[in-house]
């Protein structure tokens, strides 16, 4: 029965889908394990608070954007080109924290564990709401945020990217 069951599967339409899941699940544990082997580092990064911050006692959600391609390196000020940071430095207010960290040159999002550093620094130093934590960007950091969002599935609440780059390594 088991084998005409596993001939059944294979043979029909279904196999695109069974394909499909088993490598999710296992990319996911995969991934896990790579996790493990990066080497933890820590990012410079501009930090944003809500206005009333100060005022208040309530706890924020956070904010985590990943910047595009041309805007490696390390100076702070590229991050401001686009996206949050350039909102936030034109004056829009948000009701949340923002942490954007700067991707060194010759660096992918993927290639060390940038995130526990931050999420451990933003966590210890304000006052995040940890069951909205989101991360966000664009272009290859799309690529980021889905390698972010494997590696560290407890610690995010949401992801969302615009114009994914595929980068393969």
């Amino acid at each position: 029965m088991t084998i005409q069951l596993f001939i059944k599967i294979f043979s029909s339409r279904n196999y695109l889908l069974v394909s499909i899941l088993l490598i999710i699940f296992f990319s996911f544990f995969i991934s896990r394990s790579f996790a493990q082997e990066k080497l933890k580092v820590n990012y410079k990064h501009l930090t944003y608070l809500p206005k009333n911050y100060n005022t208040d006692t309530s706890k924020y959600p956070l904010v985590i954007y990943l910047h595009g391609g041309s805007q490696k390196g390390n100076n702070l000020e590229k991050l401001k080109i686009y996206g949050l940071p350039y909102l936030v430095d034109q004056g829009k207010e948000f009701d949340f924290i923002m942490a954007a960290p700067q991707c060194p040159d010759g660096k992918y999002w993927s290639t060390e564990n940038w995130f526990d550093s931050l999420y451990d620094e933003v966590i210890s130093k304000y006052r995040v709401d940890k069951s909205r934590v989101y991360v966000t960007g664009i272009s290859i950091d799309g690529y980021g945020i889905y390698t972010t969002a494997l590696d560290h599935p407890e610690k995010n609440a949401t992801i969302y990217w615009l114009s994914v780059v595929s980068v393969y390594r």
